[in-house]
């Protein structure tokens, strides 16, 4: 079972959706493996308010999942055993997104 499973299989026994975690994923352009993801979630929380005001500035841009996007951030971020599994990718003294973004730097 792949880590991205058991992290859907994770938030679909807590109730989430897992089509917004999906979106989630999409908007993020999270990479195969979610190496580094809760740096990653850390950061989007950071700037979830900025894209609530520009989504109110621009009637074009729909970003209407905010909210659910916000709290499976958080129930990512809290949950004990996701934070166990993404932990165990890390590889100290590594960067581990650098050649990813490298490689697909778009």
């Amino acid at each position: 079972m792949s880590l991205w499973q058991q992290i859907g299989d994770h938030l679909d026994a807590k109730g989430f959706n897992k089509k917004h975690l999906q979106t989630l994923l999409k908007f993020i352009d999270a990479i195969d493996e979610p190496i580094e993801l809760l740096r990653v979630l850390e950061n989007f929380l950071q700037i979830i308010p900025s894209l609530e005001c520009l989504s109110n500035l621009y009637s074009g841009i729909n970003l209407g999942r905010l909210p659910e996007w916000r709290a499976i951030c958080l129930e990512l971020m809290s949950a004990q055993v996701i934070q166990e599994m993404l932990l165990a990718l890390n590889k100290q003294g590594k960067m581990p997104l650098l050649g990813c973004y490298k490689k697909n730097p778009g």
